[in-house]
């Protein structure tokens, strides 16, 4: 399968979204097995409690993405999906410590979710915003 420039999209690192997979399942299956043995106590129930907190982020940290798809970009992030046109992004600012925004033409920052290297994603979606603005 051939993918365009024009079609990428970025993600968590494999080896944070495995170790945050291991945690969880660590923690969940340390509750069943306090449950199972102690009975139903307090720490049983918090130990639950945080392997279900923890199963909960771990699986957004897993759906969290930013895709660059045809004229436009698709951020999905707290299991809530948003579509940017394109035509519709002026600039693209990367700083230290805030990671990836969005300038819009109207006026709004979309601030993009911390999905890896932010500097070299603010490089490819500036590239990617940039031929548009060529082929016009």
């Amino acid at each position: 399968m051939i993918v365009s420039k024009d079609e990428q999209t970025f993600r968590m690192p494999r080896w944070l979204t495995g170790s945050l997979s291991l945690m969880t399942l660590m923690c969940g299956g340390g509750g069943i097995f306090l449950i199972v043995v102690q009975g139903i106590d307090a720490i049983s129930l918090m130990v639950a409690a945080v392997g279900f907190t923890l199963a909960v982020g771990t699986l957004d940290a897993i759906r969290t993405r930013v895709t660059l798809h045809g004229e436009e970009i698709i951020i999905v992030q707290g299991f809530r999906r948003r579509r940017l046109f394109r035509g519709h992004i002026d600039s693209v600012t990367w700083q230290k410590g805030t990671g990836v925004s969005l300038h819009l033409d109207d006026g709004m920052r979309v601030t993009l979710p911390d999905v890896g290297d932010s500097k070299a994603r603010a490089a490819s979606i500036r590239a990617w915003v940039e031929r548009a603005r060529r082929t016009e």
